[in-house]
């Protein structure tokens, strides 16, 4: 029996057996970081489990230091097959989970030999690049590399639209996941956003003919293959980078990479319409709630979020609450272009309804139906 780590999105360390099929082991903490508390972005966890057919294996996390009492409703996930490969996993939730004080414990009997675990469903860099192979040539969707990252890696933007359609007559929306790179879930609404744009129903046919969506599934990918919440070089946080003055002024290769494309495409006649952030809250917080910016376009957005909302029956929802859509790309775009601006959060713990995988691709598509309603409909 043994516990490990260092593959793609896996963050443990100090792993050591305390009994018999007992282990304990930590989170890595954001070292570099900018903050005053480098463990205070600890809220993932993705980790191996090898040689365990028929055993049952108690595992603690025990550096659950920022804000533990959020662990309290928590429900690991786990699959008997790679999750950093293009395939359909069975994901099953270990129920056996329970935080006391600083410590996370999960106890589970395991039925084939090898099996990954994890907080949160996880969405990792290999996966990510596995499936938008998959859909490379596809005609109605063009994958652009607009930046190689500090570490070497892709900076994907999925562009989908009607191409027989002149793009000046077209609004432009932008959808982006894993501004903090451990917050797994928007990557799996990215996909379903994807997957909806290019179906042939009704919704997604008028949606190509009127609009650009830039989507990125993964924003920080350095982040998202160590685990880790920020930059794992510098530090920094991609929402402050936004900020700054102008493009010449930030200081990382996304940042640059993506103003700069969006400063292209307004130069062009087609500035950010609709600019959608998508996060994932801490604790047992509704599945689906949203911050709004609040005083540029609110009373679109509200309309943007309530046809969001109503097709989002069966899952929890609150909001939209202000404030918080001031910050980061959305902030920024609801400045710069005069953006509708909006972040969601997307919890699959929530304390009264717990996501599944196809939960999040279907929240995708709510998002999608929302915008169709808002360009096609009263609502």
């Amino acid at each position: 029996m043994r516990i490990g780590g260092g593959f793609d999105g896996s963050n443990i360390y100090n792993i050591a057996e305390v009994n018999t099929n007992h282990f304990c082991c930590e989170m890595k903490p954001e070292i570099p970081s900018m903050f005053k508390y480098p463990d205070h972005h600890g809220y993932w966890f993705f980790l191996k489990v090898e040689n365990a057919h028929g055993k049952e294996v108690t595992i603690d996390i025990t550096n659950c230091d920022w804000m533990p009492s959020h662990w309290k409703y928590y429900r690991p996930v786990l699959t008997y097959s790679d999750p950093n490969i293009l395939n359909n996993h069975r994901w099953e939730r270990i129920d056996n989970a329970k935080q006391h004080n600083n410590t996370f414990r999960f106890i589970h009997r395991y039925i084939e030999d090898f099996a990954w675990v994890a907080l949160r469903y996880p969405y990792t860099y290999t996966y990510h690049q596995a499936y938008l192979k998959r859909l490379m040539d596809h005609p109605l969707m063009e994958v652009k590399t607009i930046a190689k990252t500090r570490g070497g890696r892709d900076l994907d933007m999925v562009v989908i639209t009607n191409p027989d359609v002149h793009s000046t007559k077209k609004k432009t929306v932008i959808i982006y996941a894993r501004e903090h790179g451990v917050e797994q879930e928007g990557s799996w609404v990215s996909q379903g956003i994807i997957d909806f744009l290019l179906s042939e129903t009704p919704e997604a046919v008028a949606l190509r003919g009127i609009s650009i969506f830039l989507i990125i599934p993964i924003l920080l990918p350095d982040s998202v293959w160590f685990g880790r919440c920020a930059d794992p070089y510098t530090g920094g946080l991609i929402s402050y980078d936004f900020t700054r003055e102008d493009i010449d002024s930030m200081s990382m290769v996304e940042s640059k990479a993506i103003w700069g494309k969006l400063m292209d495409m307004a130069s062009k006649g087609n500035p950010v319409d609709i600019c959608i952030s998508l996060h994932s809250p801490h604790g047992w917080e509704e599945n689906v709630w949203s911050h709004l910016h609040d005083s540029i376009k609110w009373r679109d957005g509200k309309k943007l979020n309530k046809a969001i909302f109503s097709y989002s029956n069966g899952f929890t929802k609150r909001g939209p609450e202000y404030r918080w859509g001031r910050f980061s790309l959305t902030g920024r775009c609801a400045k710069e272009f005069k953006s509708i601006a909006l972040l969601f959060e997307i919890n699959q713990h929530a304390k009264r309804r717990f996501l599944f995988i196809d939960d999040l691709r279907t929240i995708g598509e709510s998002i999608c139906k929302g915008i169709h309603d808002y360009y096609f409909r009263s609502v």
